[in-house]
């Protein structure tokens, strides 16, 4: 349930807060969101072995010399998480009932496409990141496609007794048309800077040239060099209007979105933002605007599924707590000993 949970939270995100506010999708292009939290648990430097993940067919591990018998395994799982795992079973299985009471069906092309889209939800579409995130919450693909299992139950049992109305569809646009649903104006560019104005615009020089930012930075950063000559820099970086605060020096902004795309410009000249009485000296920026998009509000046609799924997603958030403890309470449980 703890991974569901979080992955729900994720797939919502995604859908109530990327989308709406900085996607492109009506204009062809791809939604614009910052990184998800990262994946790269301590858990994730533990060595892969193969071997420790075939539960099947197996009586056991050796290790060396030592056994490690099936039994064990069973055993451990039992202690510490046996109730929990017995829950979820009990959980799963009072949907299923309700589901078959209502008519519902869930196919295994309904579980597939889950599956699908929270990996996608998540940033999950690669193995490699996929793998270091089920290491990091101690889950297998088995239980991580049983958690996309139960989502769609929950989903499909608990949407069919809430529903949305369209004046509160309505009020969201009307409350949060001018903040979520209205992107600013986003550039996209590679930036770097450096403390040395000589040696920024050498580096301009070269990269109008044809030179690599990453040649550039590499031919200047050599081993010994002093830290005032030296460079940094970033490729494909977001940036929207407005939203400087964190990301970029003051006085950059209007330099940035005046700049014609394509074009290496620099040195820029940026003043240190710390109490004038520490002197620091400024620093010298450059950069080359890739694309711009241009501001735009988002209508309420093109939001209007957006917010009907928001609001379905709190509404069964708060359904489901309620209705599982109703079914719990009323189920008829035993032990068979």
């Amino acid at each position: 349930m703890r991974l569901m949970r979080w992955l729900v939270a994720g797939a919502v995100a995604w859908a109530l807060v990327a989308l709406p506010a900085w996607g492109a999708a009506a204009e062809g292009g791809q939604p614009v969101a910052e990184p998800g939290p990262s994946l790269n648990a301590p858990i994730d430097k533990i060595p892969h072995r193969a071997e420790l993940e075939t539960l099947t067919g197996v009586k056991g591990w050796v290790v060396n010399g030592d056994p490690i018998p099936f039994t064990a395994l069973q055993d451990m799982a039992l202690r510490y998480r046996g109730p929990y795992m017995l829950q979820d079973l009990v959980t799963m299985t009072l949907l299923k009932q309700a589901a078959k009471a209502a008519g519902i069906t869930v196919s295994e092309a309904d579980v597939d496409a889950q599956v699908k889209s929270l990996r996608k939800d998540n940033g999950l579409t690669e193995e490699e990141p996929f793998r270091r995130f089920l290491q990091s919450e101690r889950v297998t693909p088995e239980a991580f496609r049983e958690s996309a299992r139960m989502y769609v139950y929950i989903r499909k049992v608990i949407g069919a007794k809430v529903s949305v109305h369209d004046q509160d569809i309505r009020a969201i646009y009307d409350r949060e048309a001018e903040t979520t649903f209205r992107r600013p104006e986003i550039v996209s560019l590679d930036i770097g800077g450096g403390a040395d104005e000589r040696v920024v615009a050498a580096a301009v020089a070269e990269l109008r040239k044809g030179t690599s930012l990453e040649d550039v930075i590499k031919k200047v950063n050599v081993p010994g060099v002093d830290p005032t000559k030296a460079l940094g820099g970033n490729r494909n970086v977001f940036y929207m209007k407005g939203q400087s605060k964190g990301r970029f020096p003051p006085g950059l902004e209007n330099v940035i979105f005046s700049a014609p795309t394509g074009q290496w410009v620099g040195p820029v000249r940026v003043e240190s933002t710390a109490p004038r009485e520490l002197k620091i000296p400024p620093s010298y920026a450059f950069f080359k605007v890739s694309e711009k998009s241009a501001a735009r509000q988002f209508t309420f046609e093109e939001a209007r599924d957006i917010i009907r799924e928001r609001l379905l997603q709190e509404k069964i958030s708060e359904t489901f707590p309620e209705w599982l403890a109703g079914q719990m309470k009323a189920a008829d449980i035993t032990l068979q000993k």
